[in-house]
């Protein structure tokens, strides 16, 4: 027998027992709803085990000669080969990167990968997967009232005429099971229909998915509490509901039983039948599902539709599942390991540990006692294994405040009597107080001598005074005060803020392409921690501050602001990256490596077509190989003066073109207030530099990275196939693409060249860089060509007014731009593009981009003329003009620069860009 040591432990039982009670009546009537909800679309539920693989086993029912660790597979490889559309579905774009989303993306797809596992994040997609997958709508009736039927359809937009039917038991632990028509439970194949048999069943309801209705599941509001899915009533189990008539197949109509009615068939197109069929709530609009609630009536009013974005119920992890750890800027802290808290816990349960010092404390053991003589015979009372079981109980409690409770709870105390003396004064006496000490066993209350009670607890006398003067109303009232005191080297509130404030003074933006999806703000790429640390050293020096130490001005910046620093946009590979680290694991599956292999394949081949292409220019001069590249973004104004760091500064852009044969090199330079980083300004610099060659030159290869934005688009294509029907000597121009990742080029030797000859040159205006770029190379200087608002060509507008053909080939077959590895533009052929996409190809693929128009006609890309993209100077920020006409003031620019930066236009609508093209922007157009 267990004695009931304490009645508050007593009480956390019974509480406990309610709950666990409630529970279950909870996941009954989930279980219940969701039973009505199938029966009253004639379907019925079939129990699947919760062991981790529930969705599998419940979806494998409507395949055929498939099992649910291959169902598994297939699903996991449609997240990793189509990552692309499920990645932005998951991740807390808050505070996660692109980086960081990607790699926990596919982390936890390889997690899902194993057999009873489930990571919440990718099994979320898993009905979405399914849908795509198995080009089938899955349809999800869940036991919430609020999502009684969820239709999940192909992102493709081809469905076949049969769903997947699943039954989501949304109560915790969640959890699928299967559901299959009444009359016929066996499998279908993935391309075939789900039709019940109407003969000799229990129920016959509307069947949601055959092929010839317009249908949807039978269901009723759940606002509405008098709406109640058909069942048989008490005496007669027999029911029929009412089928749809021939010439009304989107109604529902469905009749109640009552208690002295069996429920049959009734014709709802009969006058005098109480038929109730469900409406579509508008014209042209389906009735949509409803949630049964009681099995007596089945209202007919009807829901609103469905939203026709899918909604995936979320699956929680099985009880075997591994805990999810969040991936954070910093590691966050586990106070619950930390050494001084693991030894405070074993200090409270009693057991042995080492202390501060390096000692060893050993565990707490009950004290011998003789209660032999005692008047209350404690040891009479109890046996040793109740004696053992109050010792134990008091350490299990745990907690400071809990265990000082159990002592107030079981020690009472009262002021003793006085007594008068002989002049009638009350006499001195030794106790003041009386106690009376007690344990609880198998509910009697026992008392007990102090030396009993207090070698029980093997605890001294100074712990109960403590305990019994911090007692309010018998609980102990009072908190552990160890370990509260503030240290002495804490920082003031003081300092604290104004570390914050210096924080707060750099100029930050947001990321152009990413801020729908990311709060995140992004300071310049030649600040770190440490030099924004050094600064502020500086800072306090100047004010005669008390600075906080590095350690305390990181931690501010990591847990109070959302800052992160540009990513260059050449960069390490992500894929080889992601291989490496999970080789390194021993993770990486077959599939996984030869994915990687063909990776490193694809980069191989297209060096050496460089490498190729590269020797044949250097043989025949008839042929011009060059590599193109748009230099991360150069700052005017730019120094070491510490000011700059605070302040706006107006970016300058570089397009480098590096010849492979002769190695001459060219600059095209503008700034933000003269043009974007678009397709527009890259095509005009092309066109400009294939103007420029020899006439000798027939053939031109152009190499560049893979940037949808500015490289591989229609309108860069439209300038090239103008340029290449206007310009008289060049007969063909091609434009390969390096492999992502992978795109490292002799162009980048002129960026290198750029950034080690501006070292310690302080530039004032964007002109001031056309010197260093002349500067960067004595032997054989670079050209440099400055750009004008008006030098800028609209090929956009060229594309759109010409171009009518951009995903279709003369075959019929569809242009993926983001596969495209090489393209080729022919003189006289002005309606045609022949494209590759893969160097291996030995055909070009032709595109017909000029077709004709409505009325027969086609427009020409060769005698279109190019208008100019802009009209005037593009305006910047008003906060970035502010700050550079505050260095100005300042005397940081000189004054013989101030009339330049006092003629920028500006704008409260012109936003700020950020200063250098990071991994984000790589796949996006500027515009």
């Amino acid at each position: 027998m267990t004695p009931v040591i304490d009645i508050e432990m007593a009480q956390a039982g019974d509480a406990s027992k309610k709950t666990h009670d409630h529970f279950l009546k909870a996941q009954k009537t989930h279980k219940s709803r969701l039973d009505n909800l199938l029966c009253a679309n004639g379907l019925q539920r079939q129990e699947i085990a919760p062991d981790g693989n529930c969705f599998f086993n419940a979806a494998v029912e409507h395949f055929e000669d498939i099992t649910h660790l291959e169902l598994r597979t297939c699903l996991c490889n449609q997240l990793s080969d189509n990552f692309g559309t499920y990645i932005n579905f998951i991740g807390n774009f808050s505070t996660e990167d692109e980086n960081e989303r990607f790699l926990r993306y596919f982390f936890n797809v390889q997690e899902l990968r194993s057999p009873g596992k489930w990571s919440n994040d990718a099994a979320d997609l898993l009905p979405q997967a399914l849908a795509d997958w198995s080009e089938r709508v899955v349809r999800i009736y869940s036991s919430d009232p609020f999502t009684p039927v969820i239709d999940v359809l192909p992102t493709t937009g081809n469905s076949d005429d049969t769903s997947i039917t699943l039954a989501f038991v949304a109560h915790e632990p969640t959890h699928y099971d299967a559901c299959h028509v009444r009359s016929r439970p066996g499998k279908v194949t993935a391309k075939s229909a789900t039709t019940p048999s109407t003969a000799d069943q229990d129920c016959h309801p509307v069947n949601p998915s055959a092929p010839d209705q317009d249908s949807h599941p039978v269901t009723s509001s759940t606002a509405d509490q008098d709406c109640h899915p058909v069942t048989p009533s008490a005496h007669d189990q027999d029911y029929r509901p009412v089928t749809p008539s021939a010439h009304d197949q989107d109604s529902r109509p469905v009749t109640s039983s009552t208690a002295d009615q069996d429920a049959h068939p009734v014709n709802p197109s009969a006058p005098d039948q109480d038929s109730r069929p469900v409406t579509p709530s508008a014209p042209g609009q389906d009735s949509r599902p409803v949630t049964p609630s009681t099995p007596d009536q089945l209202d007919s009013r009807p829901l609103a539709p469905v939203d026709t974005a899918p909604i995936t119920p979320r699956k929680q992890g099985s009880y075997n599942t591994p805990p999810k750890k969040r991936i954070v800027r910093k590691r966050e802290a586990e106070p619950e390991k930390w050494k001084k808290n693991v030894r405070k816990v074993l200090h409270l349960e009693g057991k042995e540990y080492i202390s501060q010092n390096g000692s060893t404390v050993p565990a707490k053991t009950m004290g011998p006692v003789d209660c032999s003589k005692c008047r209350y015979r404690c040891t009479q009372k109890m046996s040793s294994d109740q004696h053992l079981e109050l010792f134990q109980t008091f350490y299990a409690l745990g907690t400071y405040e809990r265990q000082k409770d159990f002592v107030c709870t079981n020690v009472k105390q009262k002021k003793t009597v006085t007594i008068l003396g002989e002049d009638n004064q009350p006499s001195q006496k030794k106790r003041q107080v009386c106690r009376v000490f007690t344990f609880t066993v198998e509910g009697t209350v026992h008392r007990v001598c102090k030396k009993f009670f207090l070698s029980t607890l093997a605890k001294g006398e100074t712990y109960v005074d403590h305990a019994l003067e911090n007692t309010c109303s018998g609980v102990f009232c009072a908190t552990g005060r160890r370990g509260k005191a503030l240290p002495h080297n804490k920082f003031s509130e003081e300092s604290v803020n104004q570390a914050t404030e210096h924080i707060s003074s750099f100029p930050v933006v947001e990321s152009h392409y990413t801020r729908k999806d990311t709060q995140r703000m992004y300071l310049p790429s030649n600040l770190t921690i440490k030099k924004m640390y050094d600064l502020y050293l500086e800072r306090c020096q100047q004010q005669e501050q008390r600075p906080v130490s590095q350690k305390k001005y990181r931690q501010i910046f990591n847990e109070n602001f959302n800052y992160s620093f540009h990513t260059p946009k050449k960069d390490q590979c992500a894929i080889c990256v992601i291989h490496d680290s999970k080789l390194k694991q021993g993770t990486a599956s077959d599939e996984e490596k030869q994915r990687f292999k063909e990776h490193i394949d694809r980069k191989n081949r297209a060096r050496d077509e460089k490498d190729g292409d590269k020797r044949e220019a250097t043989a025949n001069p008839s042929k011009h190989v060059v590599t193109i590249d748009l230099q991360a973004v150069l700052q005017a104004p730019c120094g070491l003066v510490s000011q700059l760091y605070y302040k706006r500064k107006l970016s300058v852009y570089n397009f480098t073109v590096y010849s492979l044969a002769d190695k001459k090199g060219t600059c095209f330079t503008w700034d933000e207030s003269e043009g974007k980083r678009g397709s527009c300004e890259i095509a005009t610099c092309l066109y400009i530099y294939l103007s420029s060659l020899p006439k000798s030159v027939e053939e031109v290869t152009i190499f560049s990275d893979c940037c949808s934005g500015q490289n591989r688009n229609q309108y860069l294509a439209a300038a090239m196939v103008h340029a290449v029907n206007n310009i008289s000597n060049i007969k063909v121009i091609r434009h390969k693409y390096l492999e992502t990742g992978h795109t490292q080029m002799e162009c980048d030797s002129m960026h290198s060249a750029i950034t080690f000859a501006k070292k310690h040159t302080p530039i004032y205006t964007p002109c001031g860089w056309d010197i260093i770029l002349r500067m960067a190379r004595r032997g054989q200087p670079y050209v440099v060509i400055p750009l004008k608002h008006t030098d800028f060509l609209d090929v956009k507008q060229l594309a759109c007014s010409a171009v009518r053909n951009t995903k279709t080939d003369i075959n019929g077959q569809r242009v993926n731009w983001l596969t495209v590895k090489c393209l080729q533009f022919v003189q006289g052929e002005e309606e045609l593009l022949y494209l590759k996409t893969s160097f291996d190809e030995e055909e070009y693929r032709v595109l017909r981009l000029v077709t004709s128009g409505k009325r027969g006609r086609t427009s020409s890309l060769t005698k279109t003329t190019i208008a100019p993209r802009y009209s005037s100077k593009l305006p910047i920020s008003e906060a970035k003009k502010r700050d550079l006409l505050s260095l100005c003031k300042s005397a940081i620019i000189p004054e013989q620069h101030h009339d330049y930066y006092k003629a920028l236009p500006s704008s409260t609508s012109a936003a700020d860009k950020l200063p250098e093209p990071d991994l984000e922007e790589e796949d996006a157009d500027s515009d």
